[in-house]
């Protein structure tokens, strides 16, 4: 019989946990985890707020123009 790798998720309420910790200690960020049956891995995501919403791509763009230049960049040049 072959070895299976372990595959389970970690119980759902020790990734909730953790959400609430990254969102206590995050304050400024929609947080939110995907947990993957397949092979039991979870991917973290966040996003900085605020959410735009704007009557026109051109207001949107001017919007998101103002947003980025007060996020700061990650050592490799992409936006957090």
């Amino acid at each position: 019989m072959t070895d299976m790798p372990d595959t389970s998720l970690p119980p759902l309420s020790q990734l909730d946990a953790e959400l609430a910790q990254l969102r206590t200690e995050n304050p400024g960020w929609r947080l939110w985890y995907v947990p993957h049956a397949v092979d039991g891995s979870v991917t973290w995501c966040g996003q900085p707020l605020p959410l735009l919403n704007c009557g026109s791509p051109k207001e949107l763009r001017e919007e998101i123009a103002e947003a980025s230049a007060s996020v700061p960049t990650r050592a490799n040049g992409a936006s957090p």
